[in-house]
């Protein structure tokens, strides 16, 4: 089959390697050959850009581990079919953003994959061990703030004042954003290091330091504070682009506009690389006085969206050592957001597999209806859910219970095992209701509600080990109309 490829697309870094993960999708979906692009040297406010070689910027034998586990082939020539770079651009945005929002399965999809295995040379440099060492080390600085108030970012943020927020969700100044560091992090934090790039700022990195010293006694440390004259001559625009990235990603605390896809790419790589959350990540371009945590492990711009603790998925009730590992899919459509889905499956070695979907108390993200979907042929199981009017549904094996976009949330739900499994093993159901602080744990067959029939806000499953000879094991639950013991 013909090879395909491009020659090189002019955007920035991280733009570039969604532009490469979309370059690969058509790869796999064509099952043709593989040419890896150059990479661009892109400088936004001029005509003047280069091609790099790939192998030159990052590693070689990494790409090729990865090309080898999804099924694709490298091949080097001149000759192959010209794919538009742009278009395989957008190709692997609608990828990312559909793989962004799956939550720890992301860890082994194509995107988070990919992002883990792009390993940039210059990490390995004498440069880039000096300015790590005098940051994290030397001068014990634990923030790393991306200032996007370049030039090219105003004329961006120019075009995109129609937000409800308006321009201010696009390009804060670089007072207000300080003010909110200042606002939100601890007083020993006098000395935080920035991000950006340095050649096409509106003021003088200096003019910048001195305001924010005297408004705020925050001092700013910039790269080319720490990397001499020399060190900089052998540093193109992408080596500078790739030091600040990597910087970001090994930053404990790292604070960013959600609108760039520098802050969301290094939360994603983040978590990617570390297999756990970005929960040290702060958007400061919300129309608030501080920081907000991000909590999307960078899966949106929209600041709103990516503050949402939605996506954190984060558990009822704590995961423990007894918790299986059970690979299924649990899909809710919620109230003013549409369907979302935890997807459990494929994650090897992993501990924290919380099944959640939904979070506790927001009127306007109520669970309307679900579906779960076994991801392994020798799993069985039954679901029903409880209706607005107070009645159960059949228990289903497939498909959806409940209702989408009627605004009418479900009371209850319920989860079992059937088949060859149930004798060994059991589902607990754990649920979060509208005005109820506590969670609702589901015994056998009588399900998950409560006798008010307040609203579902969230749903858990649990897998358990069944105990045998109806033992009772050292911890008991309160269920809704009785104590249920496992």
């Amino acid at each position: 089959m013909t090879p395909i490829g491009y020659h090189r697309v002019d955007l920035g870094l991280n733009n570039q390697k969604i532009a490469l993960l979309g370059l690969i999708s058509e790869a796999i979906e064509r099952g043709a050959p593989l040419v890896i692009p150059n990479l661009s040297i892109f400088r936004p406010l001029t005509e003047d850009h280069k091609s790099v070689p790939f192998h030159q910027i990052y590693s070689l034998q990494k790409f090729h581990e990865l090309a080898h586990a999804f099924g694709i082939e490298i091949v080097d020539t001149t000759s192959f079919l010209e794919l538009n770079g742009w278009s395989c651009f957008e190709r692997g945005a609608k990828r990312l953003g559909a793989e962004f929002n799956r939550g720890y399965s992301s860890l082994n999809c194509l995107s988070g994959q990919l992002f883990k295995h792009l390993s940039p040379l210059i990490v390995n440099t004498k440069n880039f061990a000096k300015l790590y060492q005098t940051i994290f080390y030397d001068s014990n600085i634990s923030v790393v703030c991306q200032l996007r108030i370049e030039t090219d970012w105003i004329e961006y943020s120019d075009h995109r004042t129609s937000s409800a927020a308006g321009k201010n969700e696009y390009i804060p100044s670089f007072q207000t954003i300080m003010k909110k560091v200042k606002n939100s992090l601890n007083e020993e934090k006098k000395n935080i290091y920035i991000v950006c790039d340095e050649a096409n700022l509106p003021l003088t990195k200096d003019e910048i330091r001195q305001k924010i010293l005297f408004d705020y006694g925050i001092n700013l440390i910039w790269k080319t504070d720490i990397l001499s004259n020399d060190d900089l001559e052998v540093l193109s625009s992408l080596d500078l682009s790739i030091i600040d990235f990597e910087m970001a990603v090994r930053a404990p605390v790292f604070v960013s506009n959600s609108h760039s896809t520098f802050s969301m790419l290094a939360s994603f790589e983040s978590f990617c690389r570390n297999s756990f959350p970005a929960n040290r990540h702060f958007l400061y371009n919300l129309p608030v006085d501080k920081l907000v945590p991000r909590t999307d492990n960078g899966a949106s711009g929209n600041p709103a969206i990516a503050t949402d603790s939605l996506y954190q998925r984060e558990p009822l009730i704590p995961i423990e050592d007894r918790d299986l590992g059970w690979p299924i899919c649990l899909m809710a459509h919620i109230s003013n957001l549409g369907d979302f889905e935890t997807d459990t499956f494929g994650l090897v070695g992993l501990r924290d597999n919380a099944i959640v979907v939904g979070k506790r108390d927001d009127p306007l993200k109520q669970i309307e209806g679900f579906s779960i979907e076994p991801k392994n042929s020798h799993i069985a199981l039954e679901y029903r859910g409880m209706l607005a009017d107070g009645t159960w549904t059949s228990w289903v094996s497939a498909g959806f219970v409940g209702t989408k976009g009627e605004n009418r949330a479900l009371k209850g739900f319920d989860v079992r095992l059937t088949g060859a499994l149930a004798l060994s093993f059991e589902c607990l159901c754990i649920g979060a209701f509208a005005g109820r602080s506590d969670v609702v744990y589901g015994s056998r067959n009588t399900g998950c509600s409560t006798e008010e029939g307040l609203p579902l806000e969230a749903i858990q499953l649990k897998f358990y080990k069944r105990l045998q000879n109806n033992e009772t094991p050292n911890f008991a639950i309160q269920g809704t109309n009785q104590e249920t013991r496992f």
